[in-house]
């Protein structure tokens, strides 16, 4: 099996062109709009951002708000420094399944942070191997009565190369289908899937049942629960089936949590 860090930083270069600074399609149209109505972080207040990639999230926040990003893939965190010249921005090298007590030290004692507001993993639980682990780091991290953001690809209906489009031929309906759904499964994903010898990067798909688990093992007590669908839309003769599909079958889950 791949670590994360043989996984991410060797797709590193890919991933930033991919998403950029400020977000992919989805980042900009579904979920932030999303989070800037249903989330409340406010100027003076402090964000933990574990998985963050190149900084998406800090680009977000509003620029009086303390963030301290943490990334395993080297280059993310290099580019997100370079685009990022907020003096209340820190970002960090680690893994974020491992204990993060002391390399958090430095940049906390800098921002004069002891415990965070709130802790966020956007579209990044499911490229780690060990996704609980991840977790574990939140609630030591978070003040009490603290806040946690986690946004999924929908672990019910998105499981890569277990999940997909059909038409009914008799019905003309578009349906989602689902092969597996409780196991835990590494799913290996090629950057460029026409290509050979293309970088291979992982998904982990886990169920609700496990998320939830690990979630109270944390410390961390869900409180609100949405569901989003792809704000994209068809074209042509299928259009109407598709779009009714897509808008009844979530592409994302947004999970809050607070710590107790």
């Amino acid at each position: 099996m791949l670590n994360q860090d043989s996984s991410w930083q060797n797709v590193s270069g890919w991933y930033d062109q991919l998403v950029g600074q400020t977000g992919h399609h989805f980042h900009s149209q579904v979920i932030f709009p999303y989070l800037k109505t249903h989330w409340s972080v406010v100027a003076g207040e402090s964000v933990l951002d574990l998985a963050c990639g190149q900084g998406v999230l800090a680009k977000f926040l509003g620029s009086a708000v303390s963030y301290i990003g943490v990334d395993i893939a080297r280059n993310l965190i290099e580019a997100a420094q370079k685009s990022d010249q907020n003096l209340l921005h820190k970002y960090i090298t680690a893994d974020v399944t491992q204990n993060l007590e002391v390399r958090l030290k430095t940049a906390k004692a800098q921002l004069k942070i002891d415990k965070f507001d709130h802790a966020a993993c956007i579209l990044a639980l499911q490229n780690l191997a060990h996704p609980s682990e991840c977790l574990k780091n939140i609630g030591p991290q978070l003040k009490s009565g603290g806040t946690a953001i986690l946004v999924l690809n929908h672990p019910c209906f998105r499981i890569p190369r277990q999940s997909g489009w059909d038409t009914n031929p008799a019905t003309k309906l578009v349906y989602r289908w689902i092969n597996r759904y409780l196991s835990f499964l590494e799913i290996p994903i090629k950057a460029h899937p026409g290509q050979r010898n293309s970088p291979v990067t992982w998904s982990y798909h886990f169920a609700l049942q496990d998320l939830f688990s690990w979630l109270r093992e944390a410390g961390l007590v869900v409180t609100d629960l949405a569901e989003l669908v792809s704000d994209k839309e068809s074209l042509g003769k299928a259009a109407k089936a598709e779009n009714r599909s897509r808008a009844e079958i979530p592409l994302f889950m947004v999970i809050q949590a607070k710590k107790l």
